[in-house]
């Protein structure tokens, strides 16, 4: 049973004159504890304990901090977001991902309308596979946490400049006259071409006029594609073929 002063998140707003007063997913101030109800600040009618739930309020969140909270935005459900900005007020500013392209957008959330968002349990964690993050996962969430432009075009744009050019020179060599592609089955032995590369990674590849550096870039990034799609459920790259296409 709560107490008076306790923060409660109201869990069901439907029925009877809930909705004139409650609002699913918002925190309340417990005001008053009867035998087998409680009322909240706003609202001097007893409600059942079952339509709430403790919210636990972090007064010490800080910048960087994930956060769950009301999303009146996006018609009251409940949103998840970093915090990017805490105002005087005690309202805090939130970004999140709210489409496909995974464009953030920066939400004002009131200073009673969120929540530490809660950590794993370490037994979920435990349950994981050793290779847990290699899985292909879609959510927001893990897109978040793979910044493609950012954690990779960022940090090697030289490198990636010249591996797509050897991809342009292979599909000269492989596929002549045919749109950029890569051909699966054609020279897929990714690993003793790779080896044999690197033994030469500082000389000129005279078949390419490039480094054998960047061969080795090409054979690891193509090796890895085709695991991420084989053992682990990633989409077919949109520029392979197989050899009955």
């Amino acid at each position: 049973m709560f107490q008076v002063g306790d923060k409660v998140r109201c869990v069901n707003a439907a029925g009877g004159s809930a909705p004139e007063f409650l609002r699913e997913g918002a925190v309340y101030t417990v005001s008053r504890v009867h035998t087998d109800a409680v009322s909240v600040e706003g609202s001097g009618v007893g409600w059942k304990p079952d339509r709430f739930e403790p919210a636990l309020r972090q007064e010490t969140v800080e910048v960087g901090d994930v956060v769950e909270y009301i999303d009146h935005d996006a018609g009251g459900v409940r949103g998840r977001g970093e915090v990017r900005y805490i105002a005087d007020t005690g309202n805090i500013y939130v970004t999140d991902d709210r489409s496909d392209s995974g464009q953030r957008f920066l939400s004002s959330v009131f200073g009673d309308e969120w929540w530490k968002a809660p950590t794993e349990p370490a037994s979920t964690a435990a349950d994981r596979p050793a290779d847990w993050r290699m899985y292909y996962d879609d959510s927001s969430q893990r897109r978040k946490e793979q910044p493609m432009f950012s954690g990779f075009l960022a940090y090697c744009p030289a490198a990636v400049a010249l591996v797509a050019e050897l991809s342009r020179l292979g599909n000269e060599k492989h596929n002549p006259g045919q749109p950029l592609h890569h051909a699966r089955g054609k020279s897929s032995d990714h690993g003793d071409c790779l080896l044999r590369h690197q033994a030469s990674y500082l000389d000129v590849d005279k078949d390419t006029a490039m480094l054998h550096a960047v061969a080795v870039a090409w054979r690891a990034m193509i090796q890895l594609q085709e695991l991420a799609e084989q053992r682990y459920g990633w989409p077919t790259a949109p520029a392979a073929r197989f050899p009955e296409e």
